[in-house]
């Protein structure tokens, strides 16, 4: 359903002569395929929000693998997570 609703909308944009150059969505999978095959000439990113919630989630997953090792640099990765996030927001 997502995939039709942005093929739509899409077309619709470029039926108005309106030169898309650029597209940010979330990672869907089904957009992601549609924007490769579909619209190549299109550039395809990712939002900002879903981007630095996937990388804080992998941070937060790698330093509690490190805790369970009892690797001394957990602390130093834990405090830096939150700053790692923000930094790419701005």
């Amino acid at each position: 359903m997502e995939k039709v609703g942005f093929r739509t909308c899409l077309n619709r944009v470029r039926e108005k002569c309106i030169k898309v150059e650029m597209v940010a969505t979330d990672w869907h999978a089904g957009i992601r395929k549609v924007m490769r095959s579909e619209y190549p000439d299109i550039d395809h990113d990712f939002d900002v929000f879903n981007f630095a919630k996937s990388i804080k989630k992998k941070l937060l997953a790698k330093a509690k693998k490190m805790a369970r090792a009892k690797k001394k640099d957990v602390e130093d990765l834990s405090r830096w997570i939150q700053a790692i996030s923000n930094h790419l927001w701005w």
